[in-house]
């Protein structure tokens, strides 16, 4: 059961981090077949066949990274060595069981693991193909799905970090939630940011808003930006809309994305339709 935790390890090590990282895992060995290999852009479909041939490995991987393109000459490589070297650049996580020569290959932003057993490609066959996937990783992961939902359903499972049960934590998660909704109700709740109580931040704002409701309503109010009154931003606005109206309702207006007048957009427009 050891080799199977690995898994779970390196998924969370490599999610971690944000530069590009290769982590490896290995339960037997480091898959120490040697191999060569001469690639110009090879899709990495073709390249993990290739492996496969030479090594008797076992390679599942997403099969959105069949078209990534591989490139070099590796002579007389390990397959750590030679996925450390070809993935230098991606964060990776490896998986390599001599036992079960099996291979595992997994980049940032993937599926889950379950996922990728379940529908991976696997060198020499095909997504979905689960020949070559050892039963037991797919007993494992089903087994603990089912302990982790057991564990979640069970108010008297105890939080391994704060050591309460899980019952007492949503208990005081309730609370907590309840007097946070009582204090936003409450005038007298003291706003820790401000330092002013909710009453009289409430206060405050009704109070700008009718200030701003007071400076529009008057067309003398000079506004501090533009320098203009309120009465001459509304006249520059109905002109501006005037005029925008009218370039639209005329077939010679240029559009000034494509260059083209609207009268050829709007015939363009009509032999498409049709």
């Amino acid at each position: 059961m050891k080799r199977f935790a690995l898994v779970l390890i390196a998924s969370v090590f490599f999610i971690s981090m944000s530069a590009p990282v290769f982590s490896t895992e290995n339960d037997h060995s480091s898959g120490e077949e040697i191999f060569s290999l001469k690639l110009e852009n090879k899709p990495f479909s073709e390249v993990v066949g290739e492996i496969n041939k030479q090594t008797g490995y076992t390679i599942i991987y997403d099969e959105k990274w069949n078209s990534l393109p591989i490139s070099g000459h590796y002579n007389d490589v390990t397959l750590e060595e030679f996925f450390r070297r070809i993935f230098r650049k991606h964060n990776t996580s490896l998986l390599i069981d001599s036992r079960d020569k099996l291979l595992i290959v997994r980049f940032f932003g993937d599926k889950s693991f379950d996922d990728l057993l379940s529908g991976a490609m696997i060198a020499g066959k095909g997504p979905g193909d689960q020949q070559g996937i050892p039963l037991e990783i797919r007993q494992l992961h089903k087994q603990q799905r089912q302990e982790l939902q057991d564990y979640l359903n069970d108010p008297e499972s105890v939080d391994s970090m704060s050591g309460m049960k899980l019952v007492d934590i949503r208990a005081l998660h309730e609370e907590q939630h309840e007097k946070l909704e009582q204090s936003k109700s409450n005038p007298a709740t003291i706003d820790p940011v401000s330092g002013a109580t909710l009453g009289e931040i409430e206060k405050l704002h009704k109070s700008q808003s009718e200030s701003i409701e007071q400076f529009k309503n008057n067309p003398e109010n000079v506004e501090p930006q533009s320098g203009m009154t309120v009465a001459q931003i509304q006249q520059l606005h109905e002109t501006q809309h005037a005029e925008l109206q009218r370039m639209l309702s005329d077939p010679n207006t240029v559009d000034p994305i494509s260059g083209m007048k609207l009268s050829e957009i709007w015939e363009r427009a009509k032999k498409t339709e049709n």
